[in-house]
């Protein structure tokens, strides 16, 4: 579905991809881990077409997409949901969903989505009319991830979806990516600090090391691989859930 080819980004002057080779077939969550600064975000917004690569070749669904703008990649099926939520704070619950169907003219599908999305997440119920910036982070997170979902996407670039929640919180997002795995076989790209977490509920995984792939395996490979235990997953940590 994407295959991700020598990959090289820079930020002005500075090199922050050194070229990346990744892959990620139809139905997988594949995850990114690595410390901060490793460039997994610059790496999902090269892939969104945020940020410009400098050299290699990003091919997503057998067309090759350098050159295709944001809202190109969007008609295409590829959908961000960034790091941080970035939703508008200003703007309503509702309407910061509906944004992410900006380039479907077709209002009875957007509605339908739309309504899929409140039976999915029955909490937006009540949050409809509130404002964005009064929302806890756990509710900007399922805002914004609807918000990504909005555009009916066949890959979701989900990045740090657990940034700032607490591990029950956390828990609860994870198991909904997998979900929307599961039953709507959406394909993921998920870059997660929360190492021990995103390794248990993905199916293959890359580790990011200073703009360079360095490892890849499974899931659970990479949770039973040695330099992988020290680097990312801490001593006596134990996490409260795994893929089921």
């Amino acid at each position: 579905m994407l295959f991700v080819k020598s990959l090289t980004t820079y930020y002005g002057p500075i090199k922050i991809l050194k070229s990346v080779s990744l892959h990620l077939k139809e139905g997988e969550i594949v995850t990114v881990i690595g410390a901060n600064g490793a460039g997994k975000t610059t790496l999902l917004k090269t892939i969104a077409g945020i940020l410009p690569p400098k050299k290699g070749e990003l091919v997503f669904l057998n067309q090759k997409i350098n050159h295709f703008s944001p809202p190109q990649r969007l008609k295409l099926g590829l959908s961000l949901c960034p790091e941080g939520r970035k939703l508008f704070p200003e703007l309503s619950v509702k309407d910061n969903i509906l944004l992410g169907a900006f380039l479907n003219q077709d209002k009875k599908q957007v509605e339908a989505t739309f309504q899929h999305l409140l039976a999915s997440f029955p909490i937006l119920e009540k949050l409809l009319n509130r404002k964005a910036k009064s929302l806890s982070g756990g509710e900007q997170q399922i805002v914004a991830l609807c918000r990504a979902l909005m555009s009916d996407p066949k890959l979701l670039l989900l990045d740090e979806p657990s940034l700032g929640l607490s591990p029950l919180l956390t828990k609860e997002i994870l198991k909904t990516i997998l979900k929307l795995n599961r039953e709507k076989n959406l394909s993921v790209l998920l870059v997660e600090q929360n190492a021990r977490a995103a390794l248990r509920i993905c199916h293959r995984a890359y580790v990011l090391e200073t703009g360079r792939i360095v490892l890849e395996g499974s899931g659970q490979d990479l949770l039973n691989h040695p330099e992988v235990k020290e680097a990312y997953l801490g001593k006596g940590y134990q996490e409260v859930w795994e893929r089921e």
